[in-house]
């Protein structure tokens, strides 16, 4: 027979949102003429969708779900900041309604449609709302959400991404519950969904774990519909090991409950499962009547994806009692409907059914034919990859919990340890900073001494000072990765690095820590000698904090930073101090689960995927002493294959130029503009635009900045 399970959907209770069966619809009608409040109205039309949708009216349904939404689109735009966020969570809670009864419809591309403009506005209001309440209210949607879409994927056979979105939820659920913000009994529905996904694919074992979890919970907070639902998918995998007397005792529980709410989806599945077990038992007339009793209830609710289950064991009871022409019939019909709401998982398994009914009649080449069909899909949904990749998923969220507190600790002694190790090279760093400055002020000591000789002998002098400097010149380039490395960390790469004078306050940097890249382009205070010496002192931090140190998140390694420059400077916010500081992008890619982290001080950087350019901002903080520090900020983003990234620096946008007899700057929206224009283009034919632009920009003007731009492709 075909697997089938019940899913546990958990109507939404946001907001005193309520959907009854006793909800009478002319009292919601004319109270919502009545309502003063946008919000109250909103939620009442919501009430009035969904009973529309219960009564089986989906064209009413669909009229108040579209007045929901648009008066909460209207509220979203509201110019009350309180107003437009309340607007917006409703909009966003229109969006999840609508895709839930689309889900129930079986109209999956809709539903999810619907699930992912929720997702897209609760996550707007969770980064950038300043009230709790509504980021509350937004990550408990969220859950919901995920667990919407994660149904969705279960029923077309993609496990794998469903079972990332159940992990999803159940990662939420459990921080929430942490927090006190939901009860513990929400979690019960989380576990049962991964006790569906590990039922599916066969891990029977497992699916049992996960559905006794999600019992406890519901048998400690007495939810009869919950109780009543796990044991109807306990029975289910009973079933399938055989142990059909279990399996029958339990489905027994959950038609009681069934029969005294007159949940009539919830009975003919049921009674679909019984089959199931009579099959099991080769007593195929019991098999015939319940399905016959769940096959009414499914035409009458027409529910597409039940009609499919009953089709499927009525084909398994005529093949096994060599009715082949009815086994035939009801596996086309079965297949009809399957092709209609595009689930491979159904498609697969009546593929498989019709090779053993052509096999049974001795119809090898039409057997081999379906056959192969059904290896076609199950390939596709089990490939060694894809059960990998499922196991490490389940492997890491069952980690997760333990990690939480080991990660903490590992972190405060990996900031413990980069102190004690970073102490111990500051002498060196600072004895090898004194030494070179000394030698600089002998040499213009002695070049002011030897200022009265003769003009041939300063030219002497002067010369001796330039090679210095390019020998500083040397040094400086040596700390910079070389252009063989940069082609070792990144598929492509380009740098353009023009220092104002001979040597530069701006730097790039990278290296890769095991399965880190971490990059970054930075700009040091001052121009020249001051900032080149800044720039090695930089690039020596940043060497210490991720070699040594093991750090790899650009948010603690730029707190690191800031804390050893500061004290490397004895800075503590005096206006007398030294302002010395570094504005600074810092990028770390996770090669394994192709994450991008970022940080920045100062400077932001850039993102273009595709036709959409992104801005990873940064903390309005150097790295050094500020009048009013801000932790830095780590932003994360999915990689995708040919994701462009460019780190910069301000010089190449503060440069003055331009047709106009006035100079102007280039302006940071020119070089933003420039960049989407050219960022298709190979990276050396990048590299010669962007030079290009910037003669053609600066004319005979001067250049009056350092100029760093460096850009990968992912």
């Amino acid at each position: 027979m075909s697997r089938k399970l019940i899913l546990i959907i958990y109507l939404i209770a946001y907001t005193g949102v309520l959907f009854s069966q006793n909800t009478v619809i002319d009292s919601l009608i004319n109270s919502s003429k009545n309502f003063g409040s946008d919000s109250v109205k909103i939620q009442n039309d919501l009430k009035i969708a969904y009973h529309y949708h219960n009564l089986n009216k989906k064209d009413s349904a669909l009229i108040w779900f579209n007045k929901a939404e648009k008066s909460a689109s209207l509220l979203a735009k509201s110019k009350n900041e309180n107003k437009k966020e309340q607007g917006s969570f409703l909009l966003a809670l229109c969006y999840y309604s609508k895709g839930f009864s689309q889900y129930k419809d079986m109209n999956f591309y809709f539903s999810e449609k619907n699930y992912n403009k929720a997702l897209q506005t609760t996550k707007h209001l969770i980064k950038y709302s300043n009230h709790k309440n509504i980021i509350t209210e937004a990550q408990k949607l969220n859950a919901d959400i995920y667990s919407g879409i994660g149904n969705i994927y279960t029923d077309k056979g993609y496990y794998s991404i469903a079972l990332n979105n159940f992990i999803k939820a159940q990662t939420l659920s459990d921080t929430l519950i942490k927090r006190g913000i939901i009860p513990e009994k929400e979690a019960a529905a989380q576990y049962f969904h991964l006790g569906l996904i590990h039922y599916y694919l066969g891990n029977l074992s497992k699916s049992l774990e996960y559905y006794k979890k999600s019992l406890g919970i519901s048998v400690k907070y007495n939810n009869e519909q919950g109780i009543a639902k796990i044991y109807s998918n306990i029975g289910i995998v009973e079933t399938q090991m055989n142990q059909t007397e279990k399996a029958l005792k339990h489905f027994q529980i959950s038609l009681e409950f069934a029969e005294k709410h007159n949940d009539l989806i919830f009975k003919a599945q049921i009674y679909d499962n019984m089959a199931d077990c009579y099959v099991k038992k080769n007593d195929f007339h019991k098999a015939e009547i319940y399905l016959a009793k769940a096959m009414i209830i499914t035409e009458k609710l027409n529910n597409k994806q039940g009609k499919i289950y009953i089709l499927l064991g009525l084909t398994d009871v005529y093949n096994k009692t060599k009715e082949f022409a009815k086994a035939k019939k009801f596996a086309n019909q079965a297949l009809s409907i399957a092709k209609e709401i595009q689930s491979i998982s159904f498609i697969r398994d009546i593929n498989r059914q019709l090779s053993e009914i052509y096999e049974n009649q001795h119809q090898f080449a039409q057997a081999l034919n379906y056959y192969k069909k059904y290896k076609i899909l199950e390939d596709s949904i089990f490939t060694k990859e894809k059960m990998r990749q499922i196991q490490e998923t389940d492997a890491k969220y069952q980690a997760s919990k333990k990690q939480e507190q080991i990660n903490r600790q590992k972190l405060e002694l990996a900031k413990r340890d980069s102190r004690i190790k970073i102490k111990k090279t500051q002498n060196y760093i600072f004895a090898a900073i004194v030494f070179f400055l000394l030698i600089i002020i002998l040499v213009i000591f002695f070049l002011l001494k030897q200022k009265q000789k003769i003009n041939t002998l300063i030219k002497k002098q002067n010369k001796r000072i330039t090679d210095s400097i390019e020998y500083a010149e040397k040094i400086q380039t040596a700390a910079l990765p070389s252009d063989k490395v940069l082609a070792q960390l990144f598929k492509e790469h380009l740098i353009l690095y023009k220092p104002l004078q001979i040597v530069s306050g701006d730097f790039y940097w990278a290296v890769k820590k095991d399965h880190f890249i971490i990059f970054a382009a930075a700009d040091c205070t001052g121009h020249g000698i001051p900032g080149a010496f800044v720039s090695m002192l930089g690039i020596s931090f940043l060497n210490e904090l991720t070699l040594i140190s093991d750090l790899t998140r650009p948010d603690l390694i730029l707190e690191e930073m800031r804390y050893i420059l500061k004290k490397s400077f004895r800075q503590t916010g005096n206006y007398s101090e030294q302002s010395d500081g570094i504005d600074i992008s810092l990028c770390s890619i996770n090669t394994v689960t192709n994450e991008l982290y970022f940080a920045g001080a100062n400077n932001p950087a850039f993102l273009i995927r595709g036709n959409k350019i992104i801005e990873l901002e940064a903390v309005p903080n150097p790295v050094g002493v500020y009048y009013k520090e801000i932790t830095f900020k780590m932003q994360t983003v999915k990689l995708q294959q040919n994701d462009t990234i460019y780190l910069y620096t301000d010089g190449y946008a503060d440069q003055f130029g331009g047709n106009n007899r006035k100079l102007q700057k280039y302006t940071l929206k020119r070089f933003k503009d420039l960049l989407f224009e050219i960022h298709k283009n190979s990276m050396p034919e990048q590299k010669e635009n962007l030079e290009n632009e910037f003669q053609d920009w600066k004319k005979n003007s001067k250049q009056i900045d350092d100029i760093l731009i460096f850009g990968i492709r992912y």
